[in-house]
């Protein structure tokens, strides 16, 4: 979670805190931010400095908490939506490599094909993601989801 607000000395603050899995929460920092250089990619890099000063890992964070203020809540081009990029492009990464692994290799696709048959799934194809359209992304995730423990089975990652 961060937060700012403009001093009479000019410089904007920006303070920090995290919550972790365990019932903990943490004071990380208290910034200065001159406030001729307040937009939300200063503020984020500001904020990414400071975490990864601290040994925080970038990709362990799982959510982001921010005041409605558009500078920081912004859909597009707020902090908070420049944290989600980052979670988010991971994840479509991951899709993508998931459909390569299956589709662009023919043994993959048998191997996925005979272990829908042999648990008796339905024959279920993955769906490839496009860069372009939200949309595809959200039918090869239901596809994705749908096929999940076929899958796991066929990469082997099934535990």
């Amino acid at each position: 979670m961060a937060d700012e607000g403009t001093y009479i000395n000019h410089y904007q603050n920006v303070s920090i805190c995290i919550s972790y899995c365990e019932p903990t929460e943490s004071f990380i920092s208290l910034l200065k931010v001159k406030v001729k250089d307040k937009d939300a990619q200063t503020i984020f890099d500001t904020i990414v400095k400071e975490l990864e000063s601290k040994n925080i890992d970038m990709t362990k964070i799982s959510f982001t908490g921010f005041d409605d203020a558009s500078l920081f809540s912004g859909e597009f081009s707020g902090v908070s939506a420049k944290f989600h990029i980052i979670e988010v492009q991971e994840s479509l990464l991951t899709l993508k490599s998931l459909f390569n692994f299956i589709n662009r290799s023919s043994i993959g696709l048998a191997r996925f094909n005979d272990v829908q048959t042999l648990m008796k799934h339905p024959q279920l194809k993955l769906i490839q993601p496009g860069d372009t359209r939200w949309l595809s992304y959200s039918r090869s995730i239901n596809a994705a989801i749908r096929c999940y423990e076929p899958l796991m089975i066929t990469t082997g990652t099934y535990s």
